[in-house]
């Protein structure tokens, strides 16, 4: 059986707090989380043809994206909006 292999996509944000990386499991896998360090901020789900729906921690929807990094940028901005609506 051939393994799998898994990449990591870091990038390098800028936040209220200072530049931090966020990453994401690019797999063959339907589901993938995303991650702010080791916390993890939300998900996404590959529907084939369809896109990737992107998913808040909450488990709210967050749209249909074309690609995969799409759809964990609106997680990523998702979970900085968040964090500015705990710090007010």
């Amino acid at each position: 059986m051939k393994k799998r292999s898994a990449h990591h996509h870091d990038r390098l944000v800028a936040g209220a707090h200072g530049a931090r990386k966020v990453g994401m499991m690019n797999t063959t896998s339907a589901l993938t989380y995303v991650t702010d360090g080791r916390e993890a901020i939300g998900f996404v789900l590959k529907r084939g043809h369809s896109g990737f729906d992107a998913f808040s921690r909450e488990e709210k929807s967050l749209g249909l994206f074309k690609t995969a990094p799409e759809a964990a940028n609106a997680v990523f901005d998702a979970a900085s909006s968040e964090e500015g609506a705990d710090e007010h």
